[in-house]
């Protein structure tokens, strides 16, 4: 087993890889590391050893910490020699495959770390925070989801053919309330592959473990790579920690609760949506369940969701929507 080498992964996109990696550099007490690869930004264009930032986050990301993203053509010998005994990483960033394949791209990663002795840990997620791969996204810009040219062009990238059939909106989505539709349209809240691995060589980490429980997680990961954890650096961390976390969270929570709100909602009980923080992505999975498994819709047009349960059940009618597909 190769002691100064560790990988990371995911199971599904946009589960805070790069924080993670961050994380074990940092609490390793480590001042530097080798980039495998020139990057565009003018801070590290061209360097070979790259200086931990302090502070990884840039907007809403920790995109400050560039990592080591592998292609399958990288020669894995070659990268461990050239970090000079130093503590390094390797990361493989799945793409969106598995949701048509059902099949999670990181599979043969691992397999491939294991080959090379190198130990892996998996960031994944259970349930419906699958969905924060499509909630989240990786603009740093923050609230970028209250943006309208922002969330269109995003829909046209998570969905090309997202607007292809606008005339059959009331507004050809261009305004909130298309676009929510759209969405819940679009959306496949339960459509994800069972994830996690049962291999020796790979730890599964839980976004939500390390989100809420953090210094603890992050013990169990050093253990689990036979790094030594440096307890000063766990001050700092823990700052940086709590901004990554207040910036996830809320996501996490969201997809947690999504069937409590729902059925807030269809038994007209009064919950305060605010601790969400709502935004229309969030409101178009709420509105596929409503359109899909209970022929529900809304009788006019509004820009947002109201904040609480009781308003948004009183907007409601049987859903005279045709041509959706009979997802339930």
């Amino acid at each position: 087993m190769i002691n100064n080498f560790f990988a990371v992964t995911c199971d599904q996109f946009n589960l805070g890889t790069h924080f993670l990696i961050w994380s074990v550099h940092y609490c390793a007490n480590e001042k530097d590391y080798y980039l495998v690869k020139d990057h565009t930004f003018d801070s590290v264009k061209g360097k070979r050893f790259v200086t931990l930032p302090e502070n990884p986050f840039d907007g809403v990301t920790a995109h400050k910490m560039y990592a080591n993203t592998i292609s399958p053509a990288w020669d894995i010998d070659s990268i461990i020699r050239n970090s000079r005994g130093k503590l390094n990483h390797i990361r493989e960033f799945p793409d969106a495959s598995y949701v048509t394949t059902n099949i999670p791209g990181n599979k043969s990663f691992l397999k491939r770390m294991e080959a090379h002795g190198i130990r892996s840990v998996n960031v994944t997620c259970k349930g419906l925070q699958f969905l924060i791969g499509f909630l989240r996204s990786n603009i740093s810009e923050t609230n970028w989801q209250h943006d309208f040219n922002a969330v269109t062009k995003y829909c046209k990238y998570y969905w090309p053919n997202f607007f292809d059939n606008a005339h059959i909106f009331e507004n050809n989505l261009k305004n909130w309330h298309d676009i929510r539709e759209g969405i819940a349209f679009m959306i496949r809240p339960y459509d994800f592959p069972v994830l996690g691995n049962n291999s020796a060589n790979t730890y599964d980490c839980q976004i939500e473990d390390l989100l809420m429980n953090g210094e603890d997680e992050i013990q169990k990961i050093f253990h689990f790579l036979g790094l030594e954890l440096h307890e000063s650096n766990l001050e700092h961390w823990c700052k940086m920690h709590g901004i990554w976390k207040d910036a996830l969270y809320h996501y996490v929570h969201f997809c947690n609760d999504i069937e409590l709100i729902i059925e807030c909602i269809l038994q007209n009980k009064s919950y305060n949506l605010e601790k969400y923080q709502m935004n229309v992505l969030k409101e178009g999975v709420l509105l596929h369940l409503l359109m899909f498994r209970h022929e529900l819709n809304l009788t006019k047009s509004i820009e947002k969701f109201p904040n609480n349960t009781q308003d948004i059940y009183r907007l409601l009618g049987k859903n005279n929507r045709t041509g959706h597909a009979k997802v339930y």
